[in-house]
């Protein structure tokens, strides 16, 4: 008779399948009785922690077959993430991952453990297992998470918690692929970690998922949504189709598209060791983002198009080639559903931008950047990996875009977290990618950070492009007519 798993027990046991996996130890269920094959000849202690585990093991493979009916496709992005993380491929080595800490005077560790256990249970995305072969899994139910509380004295401990998860590598096929946890600072103040793997939810969702957690925290109520990620990725699965008129139009850009930014790199990509990240952040004035936006307005033109022509020139700028594309970001959901833009999960896709340096007036190039991001629109649904692995098919391995440009603009200036939690500090990596930018403008004004390798870049080298964006994004705000040619700010100055 098969023995049927806690939740405890099957999160454990998918856990010890990856630990017998690194040693090279492959199992499975022949009727009974546990196999294994191993690449070299057990030890006893291995051999005592199988025999330990042996129960719960075949219990977990002779259920293998009810699960499934339970699996459904990863998306194009997942799938992009699970391949990217390879050593082998240039900038790889990494996950798709996302940190963030945010300080609070005095904190409710049940309520806010309840908050979260509350979410888990109503988002399917948070109970998801990835696995490697290319199918993912929601499971129906999980150990109640618990919220760790460490006390700390001194920055070093705060230091020693965010070294820990900023650049955390979650495996494959366990859970969960999240970590929250709260650290002690001295006197009252606590700090709230949060890490997550980006295979399970994309930036838009993470924002979402926070504002829900801080909602019920405070007590409000936080109706729980019929619609899941799992339906959407089976209906999406069911409605692929090729969009002829959107493969016609990146074949087409495919023939001519620029290379990315080839920037003075301190090594070549394939000689990048442990990838590490950090971040230059910079926020422009509620003011000065109210009277950008209003201009925008009045010409039919996007924040995100706006600063993506900007960041476009700055690049073009400091780029040994002078004709460049860029990847961006997008955030895409399928309109299956009256949920569909409330649930949480991976939805993103990638699209391209180029630029082709030319005496055009500020207007012309907005015009040019804004004609590329309408066909990113009219094409939404067009999977973008598809034009990587064109372009990657005489380079394979090899990081072909590695500057990406990542927008969550709203449009409009309001200040949306809650009062008691303050955001101070953040990171983010993606395999393969050099410099990640990214755009918000939640926080009451237009903010901006790139996340870059650092072992790629001389400090004082990135620290002068990064104040050239800012010069140059300052520069064009304040401009009486953008009419005019508006050259790139060396170094940041002006």
């Amino acid at each position: 008779m098969n023995k049927i798993l806690t939740p405890e027990e099957e999160i454990y046991i998918l856990k010890r399948l990856n630990y017998y996996k690194s040693y090279g130890i492959n199992l499975w269920a022949d009727g009974e009785k546990l196999k294994f094959r191993s690449e070299q000849k057990l030890s006893p202690e291995m051999r005592d922690e199988l025999m330990n585990d042996k129960e719960l093991l075949l219990g977990f493979f002779l259920s293998e077959t009810e699960r499934e009916a339970d699996y459904f496709s990863l998306t194009p992005i997942q799938s992009a993430y699970i391949t990217g993380c390879q050593k082998d491929y240039e900038l790889g080595g990494t996950n798709a991952h996302y940190y963030v800490e945010y300080e609070i005077e005095d904190i409710d560790i049940a309520c806010m453990q309840k908050a979260i256990n509350r979410s888990i249970c109503d988002n399917d995305a948070l109970r998801l297992v990835v696995c490697g072969d290319g199918r993912q899994r929601v499971l129906k139910s999980t150990p109640e998470y618990l919220l760790e509380l460490n006390e700390v004295t001194g920055e070093e401990g705060i230091m020693a918690e965010r070294e820990k998860w900023s650049h955390h590598i979650y495996h494959l096929g366990e859970w969960p692929m999240f970590h929250f946890g709260v650290t002690k600072k001295a006197g009252n103040t606590y700090i709230l970690h949060f890490s997550f793997d980006c295979i399970i939810m994309d930036a838009w969702s993470a924002k979402m998922l926070l504002d829900r957690i801080f909602s019920l925290y405070r007590g409000e109520n936080v109706p729980k949504l019929d619609y899941s990620f799992e339906k959407y990725m089976r209906q999406f699965s069911a409605n692929e189709r090729c969009d002829e008129k959107a493969e016609k139009y990146w074949d087409s850009r495919i023939d001519d598209m620029p290379e990315c930014p080839v920037l003075d790199y301190k090594c070549n990509f394939s000689d990048v060791g442990e990838i590490r990240y950090k971040r230059l952040m910079y926020r422009f004035s509620a003011e000065d983002t109210v009277k950008l936006y209003d201009r925008l307005k009045k010409i039919y033109i996007t924040p995100s198009v706006f600063m993506c022509t900007i960041f476009l020139k700055v690049m073009s700028h400091y780029s040994s080639k002078k004709d460049i594309t860029i990847d961006l970001t997008l955030f895409n959901r399928m309109p299956f559903d009256k949920e569909v833009n409330e649930t949480l999960g991976d939805f993103t896709n990638i699209g391209f931008a180029s630029y082709h340096a030319a005496d055009e007036t500020f207007m012309q190039e907005l015009q040019k950047v804004s004609a590329q991001f309408w066909k990113l629109l009219e094409f939404h649904d067009y999977d973008g990996t598809k034009v990587l692995k064109k372009l990657g098919r005489r380079l394979p391995g090899k990081a072909l875009m590695p500057i990406v440009f990542t927008s969550t603009l709203q449009g409009f200036v309001k200040e949306q977290r809650p009062l008691g939690f303050r955001e101070v500090y953040a990171i983010s990596q993606t395999p393969q990618t050099a410099i990640d930018h990214q755009l918000r403008d939640d926080t009451g004004a237009l903010s901006l950070s790139w996340d870059y390798i650092t072992e790629l870049f001389d400090e004082e080298y990135i620290n002068k492009i990064f104040e050239a964006y800012i010069a140059l994004t300052k520069k064009v705000m304040f401009a009486d007519s953008w009419d005019q040619i508006i050259s790139t700010v060396e170094g940041g100055e002006g």
